[in-house]
């Protein structure tokens, strides 16, 4: 079934059931009470953020985390009053009042952001806060040679609390591997930690890859000194497994982990060409038949996410079986060869492909499945990427438990 206002038969299929299994099986692998904040930025990674933090508060999870203060403001407004909203991004003096407003909590990057609140706290008013520390990454984040100005300055304004401290890693697949740099980040930022000696403070590192790599990793030297620590999941929630430069520790990994893929990308077929050899299609004429061919078109190209770089290299699923993008990917449609499906009698003519569904990526309900990552690799990209930039234009149909 596909969602009600989509002419095109393209849709996202999201599966809930799958997006809860990944949730339970990242959670246990951390002892209750640890930070637990996954990562809802981006629309949910594409999913939709309000229909995953619902989920995700069914699930009796109080935490979630956005990059955009526009994000956390837009799940507040839709009602979401109780869970804990951490914003990771930049605000002006404006976002921060409205920090105050939604009742968001900042992670603290640099002194403007500081002061910011400092100019926008009333009387009656407190916020808590985390200071995000740069380790390594030099992205975002106060260098430890600024810790004493920060102390300063909690110190001059009680009312900005802090609640906690973070860094980001930024090669979490390096773990377990000798001269890890994210072996270099956990040192340095417990350097960090223990010049805030106070007992109350969380303190969260781990991202997707850091999580997995570091619960692994546990029960050995030198990882296990820094084994609990919070954790913001981000791509294993929606059904990705990173992928480790250690081969021990990517198969422990997947031995230890059993993801399921949350979306599913469908389109169908809508219309036929027989080509005789020597015959091209799409923009640049750059695919050219050798052989009697049968193309079929189908309705989603790069303005829906399927990006131009599948051009002449995506794969996507039929009855089961693969069958090639060719051509340049166009901004609402792309093509596809047919003609090896008719050879197998799995077609039994072209016009029989017609209104036949398309498996673009991912587990659809019929069985079929093609992982993102092994699409995001012929597009020269990440499975992140893939799935976030899936357009607003593109329905989502959720999947319940009972479907």
């Amino acid at each position: 079934m596909r969602p009600s206002l989509n002419f095109r038969h393209t849709f996202a299929e999201i599966n809930i059931s799958h997006l809860k299994h990944n949730l339970r099986q990242l959670r246990n692998l951390v002892p209750e009470g640890t930070f637990f904040c996954p990562m809802v930025k981006s629309y949910a990674y594409g999913h939709g953020d309000l229909q995953v933090v619902s989920a995700l508060i069914e699930e009796g999870v109080t935490d979630v985390g956005v990059a955009l203060l526009e994000e956390g403001v837009r799940l507040r407004e839709a009602g979401f009053k109780k869970i804990n909203i951490n914003v990771f991004g930049p605000f002006d003096l404006e976002g921060a009042k409205t920090l105050f407003k939604y009742e968001l909590t900042p992670m603290i990057s640099d002194f403007r952001q500081l002061r910011f609140l400092q100019q926008s706290i009333l009387s009656e008013q407190q916020i808590e806060i985390h200071l995000k520390m740069n380790t390594g990454m030099n992205r975002l984040g106060f260098s430890s040679m600024e810790i004493p100005e920060i102390k300063q300055f909690l110190n001059e304004f009680p009312r900005i609390k802090l609640r906690g401290l973070c860094t980001h890693l930024s090669k979490g697949e390096d773990m377990g591997c000798e001269g890890s740099f994210s072996l270099k980040q956990l040192q340095e930022f417990e350097k960090i930690t223990n010049q805030f000696p106070q007992n109350n403070l969380v303190t969260h590192v781990l991202n997707s890859s850091g999580l997995l790599g570091l619960f692994t990793l546990s029960q050995q030297e030198p990882w296990q000194r820094y084994w609990p620590v919070g954790v913001r999941p981000g791509i294993a929630l929606y059904g990705v497994l990173p992928s480790f430069k250690s081969e021990k520790v990517n198969s422990e990994v997947i031995k230890k982990l059993k993801l399921k893929p949350v979306m599913c990308l469908k389109s169908e077929v809508i219309q036929v060409h027989e080509l005789e050899p020597g015959e091209s299609v799409s923009y640049g004429n750059e695919w050219v038949a050798q052989q009697k061919s049968v193309i079929g078109v189908m309705p989603v190209g790069y303005a829906d996410g399927y990006t131009r770089h599948l051009s002449n290299k995506g794969v996507l699923i039929l009855g089961g079986k693969k069958i090639p993008v060719i051509g340049i990917v166009c901004m609402d449609y792309t093509l596809v060869d047919l003609t090896k499906l008719l050879a197998q009698g799995i077609i039994k003519s072209s016009q029989e492909a017609v209104g036949k569904e398309l498996t673009l990526f991912g587990e659809s309900k019929t069985g079929d499945y093609y992982p993102v990552e092994e699409l995001a690799k012929k597009a020269g990209t990440i499975a992140y990427e893939l799935l976030a930039c899936i357009g607003k234009r593109v329905p989502r149909q959720y999947l319940k438990e009972h479907q």
